[in-house]
């Protein structure tokens, strides 16, 4: 396990190169999230500017933070002992609202949102994204944390959060058109659905460690 967690030390991962490569895996999943998104909206033809917007929107503000802060957890609980990846998957739950602010806000901007409606919707959703997030999240990051190195948890992470990137571009979307969130997205809040994320998140954990 440990021969699989070694990486890039985390100062190593500031360099320009390393950000710029989370910035296009993220970016890239968040295009790829809001297609499929329309595609469970039912949507007849595609809004490309929408879905530029959301990826732009990863590339510049949900990438920087995501990457920043998967480095700070590293150099507060370096490792992947089963106190370390426990005490990382922790934090990130506390921190989520910085990336999932960072994205809600951005695709409001690129929307063509006002700063101060793009901050105010903002507010208005993110406590909900922040509770499914935890659901989410919470077991991928304990197999990230455990196997996968520091400079491949973006990009790995990406392919989980290309999933999340559907669910967010709904949030943002619904928010920035007044709408509400499609039936098939919104399920992801109903107690049974919780409940077996609450299995997996048990599984995940029992495999890990």
């Amino acid at each position: 396990v440990a021969a699989l967690s070694r990486g890039a030390s985390p100062l190593a991962m500031l360099t320009p190169r390393a950000m710029l490569r989370t910035s296009c895996f993220v970016g890239v999943e968040m295009t790829l999230g809001d297609l499929i998104c329309q595609s469970l909206e039912g949507a007849t033809s595609f809004d490309a500017g929408r879905s530029a917007a959301v990826g732009a929107a990863g590339f510049t503000a949900t990438a920087p933070v995501v990457h920043m802060c998967l480095v700070g957890l590293e150099r507060t609980l370096p490792g992947n002992s089963v106190s370390a990846v426990l005490g990382k998957v922790a934090l990130d739950c506390a921190i989520m609202p910085l990336p999932i602010g960072a994205t809600l806000f951005g695709i409001g901007v690129y929307r063509g949102s006002s700063v101060e409606d793009a901050a105010r919707s903002t507010r208005e959703e993110v406590g909900q994204s922040w509770s499914s997030g935890m659901l989410f999240w919470g077991p991928v990051n304990l197999l990230r944390f455990r196997f996968v190195p520091l400079e491949w948890r973006a990009p790995i992470g990406s392919l989980a959060a290309a999933v999340w990137g559907v669910y967010l571009s709904a949030v943002a979307n619904k928010a920035h058109a007044g709408g509400s969130v499609p039936a098939e997205i919104d399920q992801l809040h109903q107690h049974e659905v919780h409940k077996k994320l609450s299995r997996v998140a048990t599984r995940i954990a029992t495999a890990a460690f």
